[in-house]
């Protein structure tokens, strides 16, 4: 082989090694995968209340718990022993209590966990209570429900089922599964 051909190689694996070299150090660095948000509280708060009015100015629902946390993450506030009155232009409230509960983004669903009781005052018939260990309300709609055993206590009986889709502004209850009801007749 000749000095040239030689000469011609070497300057060619030359520049092959440079342009290699200079198209790894020239790419872009690979962008960072941003760092997870930790689910960690903003704010707390102890012993408080909130009142949501509605257009007129007179209370539609109150919330009050003994301790909350927000989170910022995912717009979620956690609740311990949330208390929840629902009020009503034809009537007594509904009010709702727990041991814990959940607010979702914009308090458009409110889950509430472990001894679960709804209760309202019905001037005709007497107190209606309801026990469940779980209860989603979507106070908007004024629809609460679940998919857990449910005990309707009255002053003339008791009815139970599994399962239960709540209409508040219609004053309408649907046991959904397994149903058993016991009445009292009234006493002569």
């Amino acid at each position: 082989m000749n000095i040239r051909a030689l000469l011609g190689i070497l300057v060619a694996v030359g520049l092959a090694v440079a342009s290699t070299w200079l198209a790894q150090t020239g790419k872009a660095p690979e962008p960072e995968a941003p760092e997870p948000v930790a689910h960690l509280p903003d704010y707390t708060m102890s012993r408080f209340t909130t009142t949501y009015m509605d257009p007129t100015g007179q209370p539609q629902r109150r919330l009050r718990a003994d301790h909350m946390q927000h989170y910022p993450d995912d717009d979620t506030t956690e609740l311990t022993q949330p208390r929840i009155v629902l009020y009503r232009e034809d009537g007594p409230p509904w009010r709702v209590r727990s041991e814990q509960g959940w607010v979702g983004p914009q308090g458009a669903e409110v889950r509430l966990e472990r001894d679960v009781r709804m209760t309202r005052q019905r001037p005709s018939s007497g107190e209606m209570r309801i026990a469940t260990p779980f209860l989603r309300v979507y106070p908007e709609r004024d629809y609460a429900e679940t998919d857990r055993p449910v005990t309707i206590t009255e002053p003339r009986g008791r009815t139970e089922g599994v399962g239960m889709e709540a209409y508040l502004e219609e004053h309408r209850l649907v046991l959904l599964n397994e149903v058993f009801s016991r009445y009292d007749p009234p006493r002569p």
